[in-house]
């Protein structure tokens, strides 16, 4: 057995110990979750804030949440209460190219929310001031690496969707991987 099949395995057995994963649950149950904790911690991150560097859980949601969505959701997501959500929707709407980004920057960059953006240092901002400020601070390029991870690689998936749902941390192998891919 190969060393891949051998992890799989293993998280498979792991995964039905605690009775959910992202195989297990729904495409739209996924998000909802993942959603639901984006509305939760309501805290933009930038990719380098977690432990030792690497991106921090509700980072790593913002990205499982762009693999899961598609441009309609984001859209809608823009439109919601949460100030998080609003402006990680509309970074996935950037990452994705999408053609109608300038119609929904006017409507965020009108938006007066107050929003805890986490860098070095914390801030206190609108969602109308981080929009024009602070959005370059959060790299397309490793929100590319890691989305185009999660599309391909079965197993990093479901152990980025068990830590970021679950609160988990991540086991040593995994934080070797996650640094060696975000910033080669």
């Amino acid at each position: 057995m190969t060393k891949k099949k051998s992890i799989a395995f293993f998280l498979s057995i792991y995964f039905l110990g605690i009775g959910i994963s992202a195989n297990t649950q729904n495409r739209k149950d996924s998000l909802e979750k993942i959603k639901n904790l984006i509305i939760e911690y309501n805290t933009i991150t930038t990719p380098g804030i977690g432990e030792m560097g690497y991106p921090s859980n509700s980072w790593f949601q913002f990205a499982y949440m762009v693999y899961l969505s598609t441009n309609k959701e984001l859209v809608n997501y823009t439109k919601e209460k949460s100030p998080a959500l609003k402006a990680y929707a509309y970074l996935g709407l950037v990452r994705n190219k999408y053609t109608d980004t300038l119609r929904i920057l006017k409507q965020l960059s009108e938006d007066e929310d107050v929003l805890t953006y986490r860098s070095c240092p914390i801030l206190t901002t609108t969602v109308k001031e981080w929009v024009v400020k602070y959005k370059n601070s959060i790299s397309l390029n490793t929100l590319d690496k890691v989305v185009e991870l999660l599309k391909k690689d079965e197993v990093f998936r479901n152990k980025i969707f068990d830590a970021i749902t679950w609160n988990r941390e991540f086991d040593n192998g995994m934080v070797e991987d996650l640094t060696r891919i975000i910033w080669d």
